[in-house]
Order: C-alpha cells, then structure tokens, then sequence
C-alpha cells in the first residue's frame, strides 16, 4: 500500500495572503475596481500559486492539501474582512450623540429589517464559489506545470 506523503501548505496559504494584502494596500481589493476584476485576478494568482507548487514538489497537491489551501486563504479573507468592518464601524462611523457607536446601531438596524436573508444567502454562495476557486485553480496549476516539467523531462531524457 503506498503511502501519502503531504506537505505543509501554509508557505503557500502566506504567499497568497501575502499577495492579498499588497493588493489592498495599492487599492486593487477596493470598491473602486469591480468585483469580477479582483475575482480574475485572485483567481489568476491561484493558479500561479498551485504551479508553484507543482515546481517545487514535482507532483499534484493531495486533496488534503488543496482543501488546507482553500480552507487557509478563506479563514485570511474572513479575518481581514471582519478587521476591516470593525474599522470602519469604529473609526470611520464613531460615537453619535447618544454615547454609543451609532454604526454598529444602523448595522443592527438594518441586519434586522429583513436584509438579513438575502445577505445571508449571498455571502455563503460567494464563500461556497471562493472556496471552489481556491481548490480547483491550485490543483490546475500544478497540473499545468507538472505537464510542463514532463515535457522538458522528456526532451532531455531526466527523470522527474
């Protein structure tokens, strides 16, 4: 029976956070660029991430290493979100008259008011697709370049 051998993934989960965040910082992850650009984007990076991969440890990432990966940037883009949203209800919308931090108050407000379903509804269906994007575009970069690294292999007659 052969046994898997797994490798950490977190040197990759990093250097997508890393790439995340030097897009927030140039302003690329903003409201300002649309959604289906940073969604191109962030896919494409993925991607290149997963030959990467296939580069270093010449073979497919395991479905437990893709799920890792997937599971890893999801629960980044989770926290900076949250982050972000405290920082904005905090600073951005501060104290009102009242004493209390009146952003949390329309949040409340309006998470009450019925907007709560069709936010609810879309946010899973938007982490459900992330999540399949992060797993499936590793897994088809390493495969993209584990198919190119057989190629060469095999014009040069090395072993991979």
């Amino acid at each position: 029976m052969m046994q898997e051998h797994t490798v950490s993934v977190k040197k990759y989960i990093l250097i997508c956070v890393g790439i995340f965040l030097l897009l927030s910082l140039v302003g690329l992850n903003s409201n300002k660029v649309p959604y289906l650009i940073q969604f191109i984007f962030l896919l494409t990076t993925t991607y290149f991430i997963g030959k990467k991969f296939g580069r270093d440890q010449r073979r497919l990432p395991l479905s437990r290493e893709r799920h890792w990966f997937a599971f890893g940037n999801m629960l980044f883009q989770i926290l900076f979100i949250g982050v972000s949203l405290a920082m904005v209800v905090l600073f951005l919308n501060g104290m009102g008259e009242s004493g209390k931090f009146e952003g949390i108050l329309n949040l409340v407000d309006r998470f009450e008011s019925g907007f709560r379903w069709p936010l609810l509804f879309a946010v899973i269906i938007s982490m459900v697709l992330e999540y399949m994007m992060f797993y499936f575009a590793f897994g088809w970069g390493a495969k993209k370049q584990l198919k190119k690294l057989q190629k060469i292999a095999g014009e040069s007659n090395i072993q991979i």
